[in-house]
């Protein structure tokens, strides 16, 4: 896979942000107030950011 410059650099910032959206995205699917599906879609899509 060939990973063009920029695209691999993930700042500090950027990384605590997907982190906070993380644990609110899994306090979510905790509480119930979304399914696993919707779960691991958001997920998916959480983390492709820093691809």
């Amino acid at each position: 896979a060939k990973i063009t410059s920029g695209h691999a650099v993930v700042s500090q910032t950027q990384q605590q942000d997907i982190k906070e959206q993380l644990k609110f995205l899994k306090s979510l699917f905790e509480e119930g107030l979304i399914t696993q599906g919707e779960y691991q879609a958001k997920k998916s899509e959480i983390l492709n950011k820093i691809h």
